[in-house]
């Protein structure tokens, strides 16, 4: 019986159907990039001529993209691995439900994922950050609604999933989840 792996290596290959799913960007585009030498050069697999990209260089274009942001909401460095993908500003509105301008506003205060510049006019977001930064204010709207003070975004990130549970379980109890909150009890004495 063969092992069963769940985590990819980095040494596969990424085919032309999963490329622009990737990096959010056109086959054409892709092929203009690799012709101008900003993207990984694809490869030959096998006799039948097909074609993909290796995953661990495109992974390093992914990574030198962000390493590139100024810094910001995403700190420490983000690392990229095989699962992760960039995720156009389309994308990043109809997940999030946020406009644009929001988005911009957010990101100026740094209390939205940082935006990576993925070409001269392209940006994109890195999915798994997104997703971070939803799940941070699913926590809030939790928190908010057990009666816990909230003062802007910026404090979402704050909160962990032990402050979470401790809140929950000891609602009648005066205990600081962190600096400038504490759980008051629920009939208000």
């Amino acid at each position: 019986m063969l092992p069963f792996h769940t985590h990819q290596e980095p040494d596969g290959f990424i085919r032309t159907t999963q490329i622009e799913k990737r990096v959010v960007f056109s086959l054409m585009h892709v092929r203009r990039l690799e012709a101008e030498g900003r993207f990984p050069k694809r490869m030959t697999i096998g006799r039948s001529r097909s074609v993909a990209w290796s995953l661990r260089d495109v992974l390093q274009w992914m990574q030198a993209r962000l390493d590139e942001r100024p810094s910001g909401w995403s700190t420490p460095v983000v690392t990229v691995d095989p699962s992760d993908r960039f995720i156009s500003v389309k994308e990043v509105c109809a997940v999030s439900a946020l406009s644009k301008q929001q988005i911009d506003r957010l990101e100026a205060r740094s209390e939205f994922p940082r935006r990576a510049q993925i070409g001269p006019q392209r940006v994109a977001w890195l999915e798994r950050e997104v997703q971070d930064w939803l799940n941070d204010l699913k926590v809030h709207k939790t928190i908010h609604s057990a009666g816990v003070p909230f003062n802007g975004l910026m404090h979402i990130r704050r909160f962990n999933s032990s402050a979470l549970k401790i809140a929950r379980e000891t609602p009648h109890i005066e205990r600081g989840l962190t600096s400038g909150f504490s759980m008051l009890p629920r009939d208000g004495t």
